[in-house]
């Protein structure tokens, strides 16, 4: 009993940190843990898919119960191409932007740009982050550098709308922000 704690409430299971070090070393050694975390990547992105639809505020705490284990299956998938990786990347920086983890919303809209498929996602995520830099700070050139970067790979799919506006709010951030170097 004092090994697996039960929280009735959330109807969740988790393990104290000594004994999940221990299964985790388990878990490598038996030579399952590819398959264990393919499951666990599968069951993240669906979680977070679900929870990003969600209608009304019931899935705020159900995203704070599982968080960590979103964040952790992002970490361990960040080497890994598929959609999987990318979907899990852009649910977990929609929702972190709505529960107001602004910063950490950036950082997961950048590493799903890095994981995306095509260079049009890529792009979308790129702006995605963007428009949360420009939200979440009073500084231009993180904001003015995503722009640009959005812009390259809306261009490098053909995508000349896509491209203009990128460059066109790239021109504006840099107009605000004249002081800043960019």
């Amino acid at each position: 009993k004092s090994l697996v704690l039960h929280d009735p409430a959330a109807g969740r299971w988790r393990l104290l940190d000594t004994i999940r070090a221990f299964a985790a070393d388990q878990l490598h050694t038996s030579g399952k843990r590819d398959e264990i975390q393919e499951r666990h990547l599968r069951w993240t992105a669906a979680t977070a898919t679900r929870l990003e639809t969600a209608r009304g505020g019931g899935w705020r705490g159900e995203f704070d119960a599982v968080a960590s284990d979103l964040r952790a299956a992002l970490a361990a998938a960040t080497d890994r191409p598929g959609a999987l990786p990318h979907q899990l990347a852009r649910s977990l920086a929609h929702l972190t932007f709505a529960r107001r983890f602004l910063l950490e919303s950036a950082d997961h809209y950048r590493t799903a740009a890095e994981l995306a498929p095509t260079a049009a996602e890529a792009a979308d995520d790129l702006r995605n982050a963007a428009h949360v830099t420009f939200v979440s700070t009073t500084s231009g050139p993180d904001t003015f550098r995503l722009l640009l970067a959005s812009a390259e790979r809306a261009g490098a799919t053909g995508d000349g709308n896509t491209h203009a506006v990128a460059l066109c709010r790239a021109v504006e951030t840099a107009g605000r922000y004249q002081p800043v170097s960019l």
